[in-house]
């Protein structure tokens, strides 16, 4: 059961964007990348140009590694990401950056943080994206994992997760697969978080577009 209705549409995983090997469940809230030698990577199905938005990520599996961050699928620059070698993952492509569980901060193929912090399974990931300052914050089990990142303005962002060797995500971008202890909506009232949505940010839905 969810809150997601025709007049407040909440983003969900896109199996539409997902590359082979990447199975959806649980209203595309519940992805397994489930190729064992390679990344696969996925998006959302609603990406911003402006604002500042918040979500959450639970790590159901961790294979052997998982990235999570945003992306641009091209809708600005028309260069539409494409799954090209079994290394393409999020923060490998041009305009994407990702936090990996390995413990390092990737923007466009490069670290740019390093050392920042693991994370394994039922750790849950937040990522909190200000379209309006340009930067990108992460955050594991709500404690901030280095400093924000910058980002290119003028794109449109959406969220990427990417997994190698049977990564299972769960997302929540308001509307959890998984149990809430506590239970935080936004400053419009909208969304069902595990930790407190910072000051300014919200979920991503249609309404807060």
């Amino acid at each position: 059961q969810t809150t997601d209705t025709p007049v407040n549409n909440f983003a969900t995983g896109n199996p539409l964007i997902a590359n082979a090997n990447v199975e959806y469940s649980e209203g595309n809230l519940n992805s397994y990348l489930t190729y064992t030698g390679e990344w696969r990577w996925t998006a959302s199905t609603i990406g911003a140009s402006a604002g500042k938005y918040y979500s959450e990520y639970k790590i159901s599996a961790i294979g052997s590694e998982v990235a999570i961050g945003i992306m641009d699928l091209g809708q600005s620059t028309g260069v539409i990401p494409t799954q090209t070698s079994a290394n393409d993952f999020v923060g490998k492509f041009t305009n994407s950056i990702s936090y990996t569980s390995s413990g390092s901060l990737y923007k466009d193929n490069a670290v740019t943080q390093s050392s920042v912090g693991t994370y394994t399974t039922n750790d849950i990931i937040s990522v909190a994206m200000d379209l309006n300052s340009n930067t990108v914050q992460f955050y594991k089990n709500d404690v901030a994992i280095g400093t924000p990142v910058s980002i290119t303005s003028g794109l449109t962002y959406n969220i990427g997760v990417s997994g190698y060797g049977d990564a299972r995500v769960l997302w929540n971008m308001g509307n959890p697969p998984f149990t809430i202890s506590s239970g935080n909506a936004d400053a419009n009232g909208y969304g069902n978080f595990e930790y407190a949505v910072p000051s300014g940010y919200f979920a991503l839905c249609t309404k807060n577009l």
